[in-house]
């Protein structure tokens, strides 16, 4: 954290691109939406945020009310990099149902997280009407199918380009097994008009 404080004081201005890696041992962003002055997210139009979480993490955890909040404070983004690596797994669960839509935001990146198919589709959904490209890469879905968030998929009338790599679903206790979505799922997007790009495809 003091790393990122440093940085963000020496700016001093305006960003448009920005890139934060942190480095946690608990849900807590909001220190980050604390020493960012609101002013320097204002014109913020690309943000890459990974979070690198180290220790055994609660499954309860929630870090969605620090994600709102930060996202919050730049409404002009319109590219948004998620992803959050847990050390060791089971990760926690990435909660993303609190969180504002973003008027803006035509590209989306989730990246290593763990989440149900209702707390994904909700924060997809909120953006049909701008979102144009999207990529979920190496997500744990647990609860709900990967069939079923494509198909939920064909109501984002602006979704013109969908990346799929190493799609999850939980497999007894502890373990996952790589189970994306069905041949079918995706030849009905693709004939909806979305370029699907997937598996070895993916760079």
């Amino acid at each position: 954290m003091p790393v990122l404080s440093e940085a963000i004081s020496l700016t001093g201005t305006r960003l448009n691109t920005l890139d934060i890696p942190l480095h946690l041992t608990r849900p807590e962003l909001t220190e980050v939406a604390r020493i960012v002055p609101p002013f320097m997210f204002a014109s913020l139009t690309q943000l890459r945020l990974l979070l690198y979480v180290e220790g055994h993490q609660d499954p309860s955890q929630d870090w969605s009310p620090g994600l709102a909040q930060l996202l919050a404070m730049a409404p002009q983004l319109s590219e948004l990099h998620l992803q959050c690596l847990f050390n060791p797994p089971p990760v926690a669960l990435v909660r993303l149902t609190n969180i504002t839509p973003l008027s803006r935001l035509s590209y989306l990146e989730l990246t290593a997280m763990r989440t149900s198919e209702g707390g994904l589709m909700h924060f997809i959904e909120a953006h049909a009407a701008t979102l144009s490209r999207l990529c979920l890469r190496n997500i744990l879905l647990d609860g709900g199918e990967w069939d079923s968030v494509l198909l939920r998929l064909h109501s984002l009338h602006s979704l013109r380009q969908l990346t799929l790599a190493w799609l999850y679903k939980p497999f007894g206790l502890r373990k996952a097994e790589r189970t994306g979505p069905t041949e079918k799922a995706v030849e009905a997007l693709k004939r909806a008009g979305v370029e699907v790009i997937s598996g070895l495809e993916y760079k």
